[in-house]
């Protein structure tokens, strides 16, 4: 008891935490648009994953937000990562090599913890910091005790450490007073993670970030069936193709996935005829999925003209999301 009474004292006396900052974005983006929310904290205390809503837009652990740029082409480009408030650098990493895990060397990554790549972590005051992860090799630009501002470029978006897309992931913590490990707050409600989903939402973002249930971001014209590397390095498809082309495939990458969803897939020829028209069935929760239908070279070769694909991805209780692509056959 008498232990108990000495902690309790401690407790009341340590200083309140005070307000969190105000967050920007740590990107300079467009949010559905340009870039996604690919996973939201998982607010899930136990061995399944939950986000803020208690969907399952995140995954078991992940402890910040993952906000991904529409393929590697926009990384190759070069992205900034923006610190999201004003505060002081205390601690940054810059030589973990760009594409381990995609290239199959997870034990490597694993082993010398460095799941979250280069990093950089910033210091607000009062015991709030944020960390960005997975950000590119040679690309950070401040150091440990230089002060930034808010909207200042730390680097650049990369492909360090646990990743198999191009994303920033931006964790959220709060230190005690004493304490040398934080705790990760969900910048969406502004609680403890641990506190569970379906928390009253007090959003520490400075500006209106809507839920984003999924997205289906990114459509496109093969002449193959591709891989989903393929779509990951180039996310914008192909504009024109001949009439001995071997196939016209149409591919879609989403973000957010739920079991029970559906995509539907509609090819149309240049007089406007429909060439397929499939249904697929989206059977289990994922991050990102790439699908894909198409249909091989007639005979006769493909038609001249302007090939249009409609797909529409479906979802009970909430309204459909659709995009159209188009390619053109040529001599």
């Amino acid at each position: 008891m008498r232990m108990f009474l000495a902690l309790l004292l401690v407790l009341v006396a340590a200083p309140a935490l005070a307000d969190p900052p105000s967050l920007r974005l740590p990107l300079d983006c467009r949010l559905g648009e340009d870039c996604w929310i690919a996973n939201y904290p998982d607010s899930d205390p136990g061995p399944g994953s939950r986000d803020y809503t208690c969907a399952p837009r995140s995954y078991d652990g992940h402890t910040g937000v993952d906000i991904a740029l529409r393929d590697r082409e926009a990384l190759e480009a070069g992205v900034p990562v923006l610190a999201v408030a004003a505060g002081k650098v205390v601690a940054a990493r810059d030589e973990v090599e760009d594409g381990l895990w995609l290239a199959g060397r997870k034990d490597e990554v694993k082993a010398a913890r460095r799941e979250c790549g280069n990093r950089v972590a910033v210091a607000h005051g009062d015991g709030w910091v944020t960390d960005y992860c997975h950000m590119r090799q040679g690309s950070i630009r401040v150091k440990v005790g230089d002060m930034v501002a808010a909207g200042q470029p730390l680097g650049l978006v990369g492909l360090s450490g646990m990743t198999e897309f191009p994303h920033i992931h931006v964790g959220l913590l709060r230190f005690a007073p004493g304490k040398t490990e934080g705790v990760p707050v969900d910048p969406f409600t502004g609680a403890l993670l641990s506190a569970g989903c379906g928390q009253p939402p007090k959003p520490l973002w400075g500006q209106s970030l809507p839920y984003q249930a999924g997205d289906l971001y990114a459509v496109g014209f093969a002449d193959h069936l591709p891989t989903a590397d393929e779509v990951k390095r180039h996310a914008q498809g192909l504009a024109v193709v001949t009439p001995d082309a071997p196939a016209l495939v149409a591919w879609a990458t989403l973000f957010g996935v739920k079991g029970g969803d559906r995509l539907g897939v509609r090819l149309t020829a240049p007089d406007g005829s429909t060439l397929l028209e499939q249904t697929i069935a989206l059977d289990r929760d994922q991050a990102w999925r790439m699908a894909a239908s198409g249909k091989k070279r007639p005979v006769s070769g493909w038609v001249i003209g302007r090939y249009q694909a409609v797909v529409i991805w479906e979802r009970p209780g909430r309204p459909p999301q659709m995009r159209t692509t188009a390619i053109e056959v040529r001599p």
